[in-house]
C-alpha cells in the first residue's frame, strides 16, 4: 500500500508539473502573440462580452487559445501540448472546432486548428495525415547562462 500511495503521489506531481509547463507555454505565446504569428492571426476578443480567446470557456471544455485571421475572420482553435502530443489531441481539437463552427461562425467564415507541441509520436503523425484543416507546429525552448552579456 505504501508503494501504491507513493506512485499515485508521483503521478499527481507529474500532472501538476505538466499543467504548469503548459500554462507557461500559453502565457509566453499570448505575451508574444504578434511576434509568433505576425499579422496572420489575432487573439479572439468577443466584442459584446469583452471575453478574450485565452482559456476560452465553452460548454464542452476550455479552448487553450482562440484566434481569428484578420483578413477573412476565419477562426483558429489553438491547442497547446507540453512535450509529446498523442493522437488524442486531434479529437480534442476537432471537438472544439465543431463547437466554434456551431456557435461562433457566421456566413463565409471557416474554422481551422493548430496543435502546438514539442514532439510528436507515430500515432499523431498518422492522425494528422487525415485532417487537412489542422496544422501541426513544434516549439523549441532555449535557455543559456553566460558569464557576460
Amino acid at each position: 500500500d505504501i508503494t501504491k500511495i507513493e506512485i499515485e503521489s508521483q503521478d499527481e506531481t507529474e500532472d501538476v508539473t505538466e499543467f504548469a509547463l503548459e500554462k507557461y507555454l500559453e502565457e509566453f505565446i499570448v505575451s508574444n502573440f504578434t511576434r509568433i504569428f505576425g499579422t496572420e492571426l489575432n487573439l479572439y476578443t468577443d466584442p459584446v462580452e469583452d471575453v478574450v480567446g485565452q482559456q476560452f470557456n465553452t460548454d464542452i471544455g476550455i479552448i487553450d487559445l482562440l484566434a481569428q485571421e484578420p483578413d477573412d475572420g476565419d477562426y483558429v482553435v489553438i491547442e497547446l501540448k507540453k512535450g509529446q502530443a498523442s493522437d488524442k489531441v486531434v479529437g480534442q481539437t476537432l471537438r472544439y472546432m465543431g463547437w466554434v463552427k456551431e456557435n461562433l461562425v457566421t456566413e463565409n467564415q471557416n474554422v481551422k486548428g493548430i496543435i502546438i507541441c514539442h514532439e510528436q509520436d507515430e500515432r499523431l503523425s498518422y492522425a494528422m495525415k487525415m485532417v487537412p484543416d489542422i496544422a501541426l507546429k513544434f516549439y523549441e525552448v532555449s535557455f543559456s547562462l553566460k558569464d557576460a552579456p
